[in-house]
């Protein structure tokens, strides 16, 4: 929440975050401009939102560009003599597919986590 007020973007008057951003109910609260080109990222509280919308390719088109760069380079570093030596094994290609997995869940994971809303504790909690 405490980053969607630093980009001038809360919610509508009256809704906390958790109404206007709950996937299981299908809301989603843009937090792009109007008439812009920028995606639409509803606000998310748990980790299964935040799969779920991975799984619906929000992430998908910023976050497959990164993987696909430093894949390519792990790649390179890490499996490129065993494959240019003409030896590689499954495991060797699983590492590859490694290489490129790890990059798009860690870019992900930072794409989504500004638009994370957390729920704002009490101050006689503390």
């Amino acid at each position: 929440m405490w980053m969607m007020k630093l980009l001038g973007r809360t919610p509508p008057e009256g809704m906390s975050c958790h109404e206007v951003g709950d996937l299981r109910r299908g809301t989603d609260f843009a937090v792009t401009e109007p008439n812009t080109q920028q995606p639409i990222v509803p606000a998310w509280s748990s980790t299964i939102d935040g799969c779920r919308l991975v799984i619906r390719g929000v992430t998908f088109r910023t976050c497959a560009r990164l993987a696909l760069i430093v894949g390519t380079i792990l790649t390179l570093v890490n499996q490129g003599a065993v494959i240019i030596g003409g030896d590689p094994s499954v495991a060797t290609w699983l590492r590859v597919g490694v290489n490129y997995l790890v990059p798009f869940v860690v870019s992900s994971i930072g794409y989504l986590a500004p638009f994370r809303c957390r729920p704002e504790r009490d101050q006689t909690d503390r």
